[in-house]
């Protein structure tokens, strides 16, 4: 009965699906819409202000893919970008955002003459990110989609990389849906506890993945499908945590008591 449920939460497009045992199983590559595979099922895409130089074609499949589209403060310049590029012309043209948000000290002037048409949510609120607030925004429009997609930066500032991490978490108190970020060389998305498999086609078996314990200690991490596994570790920094690991199979499981930072490489 399990695997028949998997299969038609797959068909649908579902990136996550949960079973009545408490199984989540997950299927990562249905929320990067640049493989190939038709997308009928709405979500979200939200772009803060990180660099797209070399991946513009996947970055705008996703933008343009999504249902509801969240320019944030400074990638809104991105956008604009895009948009204005030479090789726009040989691209889709990219869709112009539903909201743009933030509190406005990163989006230039011209920036904002240019989509001046757009709708601008100000978020004047410093004791969280833009990127957090922007998720607000987004639960108040969601509607049905069933998953967010936040184009982010995994180099540069540090301080910028955790706060993306954070937000994560705090993403499970704002939505019911999950939140999923993606750089140029990585998809990252939290486990929460409990046990998970995550499936992965032959073209996310890539080089790299990772579990790491982000939030705080994590006790009885085991998992299969991994070239280094767990059997029962406790994950915590200043001991243990799994970087540089692979997977060396179509299904990866995880079951843990907190919950851990899933990341992996993306072509």
């Amino acid at each position: 009965m399990r695997s028949t449920r998997v299969q038609t939460v797959a068909c649908q497009l579902l990136p996550v699906s949960s079973e009545d045992d408490g199984l989540r199983t997950w299927h990562p590559d249905q929320v990067l819409t640049y493989l190939g595979a038709p997308v009928e099922t709405p979500y979200a895409c939200v772009l803060l202000n990180r660099p797209v130089s070399g991946r513009e074609e996947q970055a705008l499949r996703l933008w343009n893919g999504a249902s509801l589209r969240v320019a944030v403060d400074g990638g809104t310049n991105v956008l604009r970008a895009l948009v204005q590029s030479e090789d726009a012309r040989k691209q889709p043209r990219p869709a112009l955002p539903d909201v743009i948000t933030g509190d406005f000290d990163s989006i230039t002037e011209e920036t904002r003459h240019f989509f001046e048409q757009c709708e601008f949510v100000h978020t004047p609120d410093q004791d969280e990110t833009d990127f957090t607030k922007a998720l607000r925004v987004v639960a108040e429009r969601a509607g049905g989609v069933r998953w967010v997609m936040a184009v982010v930066d995994t180099s540069g500032r540090l301080d910028q990389i955790m706060a993306n991490v954070n937000t994560l978490f705090t993403a499970a108190r704002l939505l019911s849906v999950p939140v999923f970020q993606v750089a140029c060389d990585s998809l990252s998305w939290l486990l929460a506890a409990g046990r998970h498999v995550i499936r992965l086609p032959a073209e996310l078996r890539r080089s790299w993945c990772s579990l790491v314990p982000v939030g705080g200690p994590a006790t009885d991490v085991s998992t299969s499908g991994l070239q280094w596994n767990l059997a029962g570790d406790d994950m915590r920094f200043g001991q243990l945590i799994s970087t540089s690991n692979r997977p060396v199979a179509d299904t990866v499981t995880v079951t843990t008591s907190h919950p851990l930072l899933f990341s992996m490489e993306i072509p």
